[in-house]
């Protein structure tokens, strides 16, 4: 089974988990929320975020829908501008696959399949009650967007998704497992970009990081399931000597495996 197989087969059952959730939201009396004509029936993770207030959606390159019906978007050069109150935002499951569909599959296709093995690595997390339904599947989905051509600005791609994705106005929670996905900082480091990544989106330690690290480093570049070692001995081959991305890996392995090492024991995986 490939991994859009796989993913697409869990979608029945987390649509239905997500509409039980909207119903119940919609029967619980909550105040001051935006229109119910903002839910759409697909996988989602409702939540509530800070958005500062910077007039039109300024909408992606490519149209991707992700934030399509938001009226409220993040300008970077403003960081600082403030808003009353807070704007209901979604983790579209759906809309993520989406988005990561249009931003990579034509011209990154590998990258697109890797995606898709991360996200569906993630559905079967997302299982658990350790992590939420569309948070982590979500953050799978977009962790790579970085590297597609229209998004590129500093080079370095769990930055540049992350901007792309705080431009958006999509929940501070992906963007950060976004921004900082499988050791980010000890890349940015080796590219000058550490202070940066720090200033502009703080680790938040109480997401999934742990989580995704495990679903990006046991998936190949095919979107196949493969061992940490496997994945790391693969990254290896396909950087020279001396490319940074190699320095990374060569840096990064021990925290890595401890990582996947980790989740595995915390949700009783074998390894591959």
């Amino acid at each position: 089974m490939s991994a859009l197989t796989s993913w697409r087969a869990h979608r029945g059952h987390q649509g239905q988990t997500a509409r039980e959730s909207v119903d119940n939201r919609r029967g619980g009396g909550i105040q001051n929320e935006p229109s119910a004509e903002l839910f759409r029936a697909s996988p989602m993770c409702l939540l509530r975020t800070p958005v500062p207030h910077t007039g039109r959606h300024p909408g992606p390159p490519g149209g991707t829908d992700l934030g399509r019906r938001s009226t409220i978007s993040w300008d970077r050069t403003a960081g600082q501008g403030r808003r009353a109150g807070s704007v209901l935002v979604m983790v579209d499951v759906l809309g993520a696959e989406v988005a990561a569909r249009r931003l990579l599959a034509d011209e990154l296709t590998r990258r697109w399949h890797h995606s898709a093995g991360v996200a569906a690595q993630a559905s079967r997390l997302a299982e658990r009650p350790r992590v939420g339904l569309g948070l982590l599947v979500a953050a799978a989905w977009l962790h790579d967007i970085g590297y597609a051509s229209p998004l590129v600005d500093t080079g370095f791609h769990p930055i540049d998704g992350a901007r792309h994705l705080r431009g958006l106005a999509v929940d501070e929670r992906v963007v950060n497992l976004v921004a900082h996905h499988s050791c980010a900082r000890i890349e940015a480091r080796l590219r000058g970009l550490e202070e940066l990544l720090q200033r502009e989106f703080p680790r938040d330690p109480s997401l999934p990081h742990d989580e995704l690290c495990f679903c990006d480093q046991t998936t190949g570049p095919d979107g196949d399931v493969v061992d940490v070692a496997e994945r790391l001995a693969e990254i290896r081959r396909r950087y020279e000597d001396g490319d940074v991305v190699r320095r990374f890996v060569d840096l990064a392995e021990s925290e890595l495996v401890a990582t996947v090492r980790r989740v595995e024991a915390a949700y009783a995986l074998q390894p591959r």
